[in-house]
């Protein structure tokens, strides 16, 4: 009869033991579940931000282009300019060395 109820006693605890670990495994499930959930939805948000700030590198690089063609076609007119400048400099010159000359003849 002890025999027995040792038996009871051992299969009783088994089954306690048994219990706990079915019940450890299904919590552990579930975390590893939510932490699937809890990954994806932060992949999901990296996903967002990587596109946001490749639209703001894109966005800058536009910036960059249209400034720099800006640049480019204001220095071809700026370079014609400067040599208009340069020979209304050289006219204007060549006539004040004239009209030194006729009046020092003059004189």
């Amino acid at each position: 009869m002890a025999l027995t109820i040792l038996y009871v006693i051992l299969s009783i605890a088994v089954a306690v033991l048994t219990g706990f670990g079915a019940y450890a495994l299904y919590q552990t499930a579930l975390a590893m579940k939510e932490t699937r959930r809890a990954a994806a939805s932060a992949n999901k948000q990296l996903e967002k931000i990587d596109t946001a700030v490749t639209n703001a590198t894109d966005a800058a690089n536009s910036v960059s282009r249209m400034v720099q063609r800006a640049s480019d076609a204001l220095e071809q007119p700026m370079e014609g300019i400067m040599k208009g400048i340069n020979i209304a400099q050289k006219v204007i010159q060549k006539f004040r060395e004239q009209g030194e000359n006729h009046a020092q003849r003059d004189e």
